[in-house]
């Protein structure tokens, strides 16, 4: 009896071990199952002149990212992005400072932008430094080109000069060459100079704050000059000039012999210069009616929920930046190396389809794209005079 007693106390001892156990498994696995899955968070800066006269675009472009993120947070649960918005100012100094922070404080996985070339080189040193994949949607300075593998752009000045010395070259005899000292604005004219190299009769540069310039244009009256290539990188700076042309009388001598090389497709500008703009030819991407079906889709929905005050064509190449990083990080391209490859896959044996057309990348990660257009503003209105390939 004494061992039939301990064999059954053994027993027993052992189902109450292995119920224990049991137990124990299932609330680990319990605790396990109801646990969160673990979020990837992925931190993009974007660059932006919010404070500076071309804040248009800037703004813009700021509301495009945020709607963008604020999309693709709420379909994808795994992975989040959080969007780090910086006023780059179109300054060297205030990029540097803040790509310095959050590079090194911050720990950003990549940038995108900057839009102003100053804001792009200054900042893509400092990521380039750090291995930080940087894409700039609109910053145009062939020195963005030359800071190193981890920064790409969509935008060349190099292809800018040369069509618009080609056009020059067929339609100019006498230009004055007026240009905005800024890093697009001087690095533009010194593409143009050295393709175009004959009958510039006046060159001459102005400040971005520059308000008054009837001194500089009353020189107009003297010369013979029979177009004048505006080149800026702000709308108040063009209003400005038109006012000191129609100041010295010379508004309508010009009307329509001034090409602008920048953007009559911003609404903003036609709002706010619809009388002395009329005529003006503009050296341009195409505007949105000149885009594929697609896009001119896409901006309809998203004027739905927001306002674009610049440029609709600006906003589809910033799509198309966002898509390739959102495509890329989709792919499970968490850090600043592994979307740096994505793009690196995009080049001419592997094209990519999107908004503009068939692109690809080349060895100097600029993007090889679309035409330029010559596009004049007629009664209000945008109007394609040519297509430059």
């Amino acid at each position: 009896m004494i061992y039939t007693a301990s064999i059954y106390a053994v027993g027993k001892k052992i189902l109450t071990l292995t119920l224990a156990l049991f137990a124990l498994i299932w609330l680990s696995w319990c605790a396990t199952d109801n646990q969160a899955p673990q979020v990837k968070t992925v931190k993009i800066w974007v660059i932006a002149p919010l404070s500076w006269p071309g804040a248009s675009f800037g703004t813009d472009g700021v509301s495009f990212y945020k709607y963008v993120t604020d999309k693709f947070n709420a379909e994808n649960k795994d992975v989040q992005i959080q969007l780090i918005v910086e006023d780059g100012k179109c300054s060297w100094k205030d990029s540097t400072s803040a790509a310095q922070k959050l590079i090194m404080i911050d720990k950003v996985d990549m940038i995108r932008g900057g839009m102003c070339s100053s804001e792009t080189i200054a900042a893509g040193k400092i990521s380039q430094a750090n291995k930080v994949f940087t894409i700039a949607p609109i910053s145009s300075a062939p020195e963005v080109s030359l800071i190193g593998d981890y920064v790409y752009r969509f935008y060349n000045d190099t292809e800018t000069a040369k069509n618009l010395w080609a056009y020059a070259d067929e339609e100019f005899t006498g230009i004055a060459l007026f240009t905005e000292n800024t890093d697009y604005a001087m690095w533009l004219n010194a593409k143009f100079r050295w393709e175009y190299k004959w009958n510039i009769i006046v060159d001459d540069t102005f400040q971005s704050d520059e308000k008054d310039f009837s001194i500089l244009v009353s020189k107009l009256k003297w010369k013979q000059i029979d177009w004048i290539v505006l080149v800026t990188q702000s709308e108040s700076t063009t209003i400005s000039f038109l006012k000191a042309l129609q100041t010295v009388n010379l508004l309508e001598k010009f009307r329509s012999k001034t090409i602008w090389v920048y953007f009559c497709s911003s609404t903003s500008f036609l709002e706010s210069a619809w009388e002395l703009a009329n005529w003006l030819r503009c050296f341009d991407l195409p505007p949105l009616e000149y885009l594929w079906d697609s896009s001119k889709t896409f901006i309809q929905d998203y004027e739905k929920t927001n306002t674009i005050t610049a440029f609709p064509s600006r906003i589809i190449l910033q799509k198309e930046t966002a898509d390739m990083t959102l495509a890329a990080i989709k792919e499970w391209n968490y850090t600043s190396d592994s979307i740096k490859k994505y793009f690196e896959s995009i080049n001419q044996s592997n094209p990519r389809k999107w908004y503009f057309g068939t692109v690809y990348f080349d060895s100097k990660r600029d993007l090889v794209w679309l035409p330029y257009i010559i596009e004049q503003i007629v009664n209000w209105k945008i109007e394609k005079i040519k297509i430059l390939n």
